[in-house]
């Protein structure tokens, strides 16, 4: 999508020909938070029209998410593999800094993103009062008269909708997501990117414990700011997605990682088949966002705050999101202020806050943020850990949290924060 699309223009053209449609809820964007939300929709009894409207045709080249803890159904089903248990540490075999934990109740799962979408957009393209429509970008709208009016394709595919509201989950584009920045917080917030390139590897003899996830191992070559880590999710004991990830304030190479991973991969094991490539960039930053576009438009999903700052997650946020706006709609509610997490907006502030502090002492140089990590790991206990990394903590747990890091540089990191103004205020308002 350009940038330019995003934004609502002050009228929505209508060319000759073009087919004319109403409905109650339009959705731009088929990927995670479009889909999650007209899921959801259906699932609390939304009974109203809606559409999903995406520019993609072809969605079996996205790759997977994952996340701690419980996934609300009906999106369980579209689980691939869980695992129990986890590891970080600083390499493998004697002398090797490892700290191995194992929590049932709360499960590391990973959700294949092509099978997601090829049940999920089959299921809603066959539910009554669905329309799922590919192929078709979305121009800019206008709002009147409590209606949002917006065109979508081009020539004899163009569509001037009429919709009761408009959700623009249309993912992750940094121009778009400057221009939902609070400008009162620009200049202010802490800029990371979390960078990563992986391999689908088979091997011919064993090499993976399959009940075990390496979340990071930092025993590979570091960069001056930021810091690398090597992650790997086992399938079975010979198959296995292996990741070279880069959490930095600074541009990373991909060329570079690329090489790190392959020296790795090789540490592993020989012969290894390459089955497939993964690779992306998550903004890790602390912004402040205004995802009201409009009176009855907003931005979802990425866009939308839904990615967490300290670590790249942004499942579990997009799950509470857009079951909020859900159970908003059902109610006849307004969702001009979704919840970005399942507890309150002081409770979004709070995290805001941690990670904030995190991020900046994290700047601190490699070694500390590999130790900072580990202490985590090895002293806090899985469920509180599970919890704060899916946002669902206690007090106790963060202060279990707190307690295992070096006390002297996150004080200095966090009055650091005050001092550059730099701990956000999530808006949400226009």
């Amino acid at each position: 999508m350009s940038s330019s699309s995003f934004q609502p223009q002050s009228r929505a053209s209508h060319a000759s020909g073009a087919s004319k449609r109403s409905v109650d809820v339009l959705i731009l964007g088929a990927g995670l938070a479009g889909t999650s939300l007209a899921l959801h929709l259906g699932r609390e009894g939304f009974s109203g029209t809606i559409a999903l409207v995406d520019a993609r045709r072809d969605f079996s080249g996205e790759a997977r998410w994952c996340c701690w803890g419980e996934i609300p159904a009906p999106l369980d089903e579209a689980v691939t593999h869980r695992w129990s248990s986890w590891r970080v540490g600083n390499g493998f075999g004697d002398g090797a800094r490892q700290a191995l934990q194992h929590c049932q109740s709360q499960p590391y799962s990973e959700i294949h993103a092509p099978a997601f979408f090829a049940r999920f957009h089959a299921r809603l393209a066959s539910s009554a009062g669905v329309s799922l429509v590919l192929g078709q970008s979305a121009g800019g709208w206008s709002e009147s008269g409590g209606r949002v009016q917006i065109s979508t394709g081009e020539g004899a595919a163009r569509t001037d909708w009429d919709a009761g509201r408009v959700f623009d989950a249309r993912g992750l584009e940094m121009a778009r997501l400057r221009r939902l920045t609070d400008s009162t917080a620009r200049g202010r917030e802490i800029a990371w990117t979390q960078k990563f390139v992986g391999q689908i590897l088979r091997f011919d003899t064993p090499t993976f414990d399959p009940e075990t996830v390496t979340l990071m191992d930092f025993d590979v070559p570091q960069s001056a700011r930021g810091v690398r880590f090597a992650y790997v999710l086992p399938f079975s004991d010979r198959h296995a997605l292996v990741e070279m990830t880069a959490f930095s304030p600074v541009a990373v190479d991909e060329s570079e990682l690329v090489g790190v991973l392959n020296g790795y991969a090789a540490r592993l094991g020989r012969n290894a088949q390459i089955e497939g490539w993964e690779r992306g960039e998550i903004p890790m930053n602390t912004r402040a966002l205004r995802p009201l576009i409009g009176e009855r438009s907003m931005a979802i999903g990425a866009v939308g705050g839904a990615i967490r700052a300290a670590t790249g997650y942004g499942f579990g946020r997009t799950q509470a999101q857009t079951q909020s706006i859900a159970r908003a709609l059902v109610r006849g509610e307004n969702p001009s202020s979704p919840l970005l997490t399942p507890r309150s907006r002081l409770q979004s502030a709070k995290f805001g806050a941690l990670d904030t502090i995190f991020l900046r002492a994290l700047d601190t140089g490699p070694d500390f943020a590999r130790d900072c990590f580990l202490r985590l790991f090895e002293q806090v206990s899985p469920p509180a850990l599970t919890r704060f990394l899916g946002e669902t903590s206690t007090m106790r747990d963060e202060v279990a949290l707190i307690g295992a890091l070096p006390k002297l540089a996150f004080l200095g990191a966090a009055a650091r924060s005050f001092s550059h103004g730099a701990l956000p205020q999530r808006k949400q308002g226009r």
